[in-house]
């Protein structure tokens, strides 16, 4: 299976545990654009669609890109009340759209997944003149208080780190090599870094927009022990494990948060990247 379909298997649980974003950031989207029902929208990686509603509100018509034919299927279910939705089973970087039609295109931590180098291009024609690009996508951290209770999880991390990717019934080739390397490093994750934001932003600019504005967003997810293995579960290097050593390390996971005060807490900053066609 490739990799990237994994979050197929797992439609029902994705949509049920993946947290949410803040609705400030998408009044500030929808306030940005201009959003209303004369507008088109594309949506990448639409997943379960936590990042739809929103949009299809304003009454603007969302067409959605998904290469999982099971995901596709729960948000075509999902949706089925908007008459301005639609939803494409196709990957990114190879379907044919009709240039210079959208008004908006965005991606909510999906766009990791693209080839930069075809993904931003591809986005640029799509666009209308003074069209926006809208990406967005979670930065999850410890909140310092659960510092015990991560510090157990590593542990156990740790003891399973030759596991990932190791399935065979798994393949990342078709995983670009960029996004590849930050996968099978298996760094934990680090404290979000503004700087580094900043940057990124300015580097999005080199494929020829005219203008990117970065904002970020802040909120605290607290999980007792059972909902946080539930979350992992839908996590790519979890899905990826071999069944019965997933099952143990879930196991694991459980028991590390379980004897440390039974929740562990999350720092979710939400970065927001609008980029204008010129």
């Amino acid at each position: 299976m490739d990799l990237r379909l994994t979050f197929n298997e797992v439609a029902s649980e994705y949509d049920r545990m993946r947290p949410l974003y803040v609705e400030e950031l998408f009044e500030d989207v929808i306030k940005y654009t201009d959003l209303d029902s004369s507008k088109n929208a594309l949506e990448i990686g639409i997943g379960t669609g936590q990042a739809t509603s929103p949009f299809l509100k304003t009454g603007c018509r969302v067409t959605a890109i998904e290469l999982g034919s099971k995901m596709a299927a729960f948000t075509k279910e999902k949706f089925s009340e908007f008459e301005n939705f639609d939803v494409i089973n196709d990957d990114f970087e190879s379907i044919i759209l009709e240039n210079n039609s959208y008004d908006l295109i965005y991606s909510a931590s999906a766009f990791q997944w693209i080839t930069p180098e075809i993904g931003y291009p591809k986005v640029y024609q799509l666009l209308k003149s003074g069209g926006v690009f809208a990406k967005f996508s979670h930065s999850l951290y410890q909140e310092e208080e659960f510092a015990a209770v991560a510090a157990a999880m590593d542990k156990v991390y740790d003891k399973y780190r030759n596991d990932f990717y190791t399935d065979p019934r798994i393949s990342l080739d078709k995983v670009h090599e960029g996004y590849k390397r930050v996968l099978i490093s298996m760094n934990p994750p680090t404290p979000h870094n503004k700087e580094r934001c900043l940057e990124h932003a300015n580097w999005i600019k080199e494929f020829g927009f005219s203008d990117v504005v970065y904002k970020c967003y802040h909120q605290t997810l607290i999980y007792d022990s059972e909902s946080y293995v539930s979350l992992i579960s839908t996590y790519c290097d979890q899905i990826a494990l071999p069944e019965s050593v997933r099952i143990q390390f879930a196991k694991e996971i459980k028991e590390a948060i379980d004897s440390n005060g039974g929740k562990f807490g999350l720092s979710d900053t939400i970065d927001l990247y609008l980029a204008i066609k010129s």
